[in-house]
């Protein structure tokens, strides 16, 4: 692990551009690590591409930076240059590399993903972190790196959001020994943060929300719960796709369900968000559709319109637990 740390560091410092990758439908973990390098980076006097292929939520605006991020389908990567993929389990969930022959290889992953496909020349997985948060903020002690405020609130929105605000499962005393650091050196005040992330909607979004609490059904038992969006219901209530960030974790908060998923129409396919408590797996049920992620957080796309792919997930879903006790109480 020590070489490992000494290569990224090499490689960092080396580099006279960061490109800093971010996945598709960014979340607050990809963007806070993302904007807290993008500080980084001016420290030490790099030039910066900061991209991902979906455009970043508003309510991410007040981060350092932010004004730096594209969404970009492709990127040309110049010669020099190190990217740092932040959260991030395969190279097909971010903006499209076009690399130079000289810096092919140098791909500095870091991730907390289990099924991460190691794809980096250089490969930082910590599985058991809460968010990559707590994995860079490792590397910051590692190298002796102070850091500044606009790193700090970056770091805190990343570990705070990709924990639940340290309400799920893979909050641990590491994360919040990681937040009170957090909090110190940046003088944060985490209600108003709170406010500015999740209290902080536009009417439209209420109305979807709305909408998708209204075609929401309960099946196997009441263990799985699904609801779907469509292309129109988008445009009748005006909102954005970014408006859905959060609102699958609303579905698990229902009476004995285990799983939720939220589906939603996207082109002529199915964009899947899947949680699960315990004992039930989510990145089980997205690789039937060779998607990913974590144990009680994962999505895939079904290539098929939402209400055929309402009928498949149930479907599959039933052929893996539907004879597990726990749907028959």
């Amino acid at each position: 692990m020590k070489k490992l740390l000494a290569s990224i560091r090499e490689v960092l410092l080396r580099s006279d551009c960061w490109v800093i990758l971010a996945h598709e439908k960014p979340d607050g973990d990809t963007l806070g690590c993302g904007s807290a390098l993008v500080r980084r980076a001016k420290m030490l006097n790099k030039n910066v591409i900061w991209c991902g292929p979906d455009k970043a939520p508003d309510i991410y605006k007040f981060l350092f930076g932010i004004e730096y991020y594209k969404d970009l389908k492709s990127v040309v990567v110049p010669a020099g240059a190190v990217v740092i993929a932040v959260d991030i389990a395969s190279l097909d969930r971010t903006t499209k590399l076009l690399l130079s022959e000289d810096v092919g290889n140098v791909i500095v992953n870091i991730d907390h993903h289990g099924d991460n496909s190691n794809y980096g020349k250089l490969n930082l997985i910590e599985e058991d972190a809460s968010s990559v948060a707590e994995i860079v903020w490792s590397l910051y002690r590692e190298y002796g790196w102070e850091m500044s405020k606009e790193e700090a609130l970056g770091f805190y929105v990343a570990l705070a959001t990709d924990s639940g605000h340290f309400r799920f499962s893979n909050t641990s005393s590491q994360t919040h020994i990681v937040a009170s650091d957090l909090l110190r050196i940046g003088k944060l005040d985490p209600q108003k943060i709170f406010t500015q992330i999740y209290e902080n909607r536009s009417i439209e979004k209420v109305r979807l929300w709305g909408r998708a609490f209204t075609n929401t059904e309960l099946h196997l038992s009441g263990r799985l719960c699904m609801c779907s969006l469509t292309g129109r219901d988008f445009d009748e209530c005006g909102a954005e796709k970014e408006d859905t960030e959060h609102l699958v974790n609303e579905l698990l908060s229902i009476k004995d369900v285990l799983i939720a998923v939220l589906l939603v129409e996207e082109g002529k396919g199915t964009k899947a968000s899947i949680r699960t408590r315990e004992p039930m797996d989510a990145r089980e049920i997205a690789q039937i559709w060779d998607g990913g992620g974590h144990i009680r957080a994962a999505g895939c796309r079904i290539d098929h319109p939402v209400e055929i792919a309402k009928r498949i997930m149930l479907e599959k879903v039933g052929e893996i637990y539907a004879r597990r006790s726990y749907f028959t109480e």
